[in-house]
């Protein structure tokens, strides 16, 4: 079993929430002493607007949503957002039940969605959880209109906040990028011992079905933790830096025309 670093945050703009975003680390932890730091915590689905990521519990969330994003990715799921996370919770609830009890252990899983598209469009956002003691719970959380972390979940959840804080008072305060830098500092800080590995990245946009952005970690290229040994930059999947910049899949450098978000002089470390 695990424990982990899970957030969940907006991207807005004038018109309110354009973007909706979770991340992770990617360590699997089976006490404070060992860690598997290539551990895949997250899921987009390429033919539904959904993300999915978990915490607590690593083996059962971590198989179950592997099918669950198959199911979608086949198209399986429905168009509706909110019937579509019903279909989720009712599949993971029947898996579930077929567990042995002394082998369920209490997990958190968060499922981001899209209704409709463009202008159009909102974004809705489950926390669903299983354990012993309260058995299955299931509530919808608000997506602000704002750029803001909205959850910050497991072990390392009070580190994020804190590094969070830290961010949101700087020059780059109220932006989505702050809330992802503010997430890559608390890992790179090694605040909490069950948190680790690169960051994991998936999103929804006002457009499109679930994205997985590669990311870039200590010059390094990672896809759900998993180190990519040669991106091609005519892949069509998109590349962030600890600083949220869009980077070319080659160099891993920032893509010419692609925004600088340098480092706030305020939180520049040692």
């Amino acid at each position: 079993s695990s424990m982990t670093s899970l957030i969940a945050w907006t991207g807005a703009d004038s018109r309110g929430a354009a973007s909706l975003y979770l991340a992770s680390d990617s360590r699997i932890s089976w006490d404070s002493e060992s860690g598997w730091d290539v551990g895949r915590k997250l899921f987009a689905s390429d033919a539904r607007a959904d993300i999915l990521g978990y915490c607590g519990d690593v083996l059962f969330p971590a198989l179950a949503l592997g099918q669950v994003i198959a199911l979608s990715n086949a198209g399986l799921l429905k168009a509706d957002a909110a019937e579509r996370h019903k279909e989720v919770t009712l599949m993971l609830e029947r898996s579930l039940a077929q567990v042995p009890l002394r082998h369920r252990n209490e997990f958190v899983i968060l499922h981001g969605a899209r209704q409709a598209e463009g202008m159009a469009s909102h974004f809705r956002l489950w926390h669903t959880s299983w354990s012993s003691a309260t058995g299955w719970t299931d509530r919808e959380v608000t997506v602000p209109p704002t750029s803001s972390l909205i959850l910050a979940l497991g072990t390392g959840g009070s580190a994020v906040m804190s590094s969070n804080f830290t961010w949101s008072l700087s020059e780059s305060g109220g932006t989505s990028r702050a809330v992802f830098s503010a997430f890559c500092d608390a890992l790179a800080a090694k605040a909490d011992p069950r948190s680790g590995g690169p960051a994991q990245l998936v999103g929804l946009y006002r457009k499109g079905n679930g994205l997985a952005f590669g990311t870039v970690h200590d010059g390094e290229a990672f896809l759900y933790g998993m180190p990519v040994a040669t991106p091609d930059r005519t892949q069509t999947i998109e590349w962030r830096n600890e600083l949220f910049e869009r980077c070319d899949g080659v160099s891993l450098r920032r893509l010419d025309g692609a925004q600088p978000q340098p480092r706030p002089n305020s939180l520049n470390r040692g």
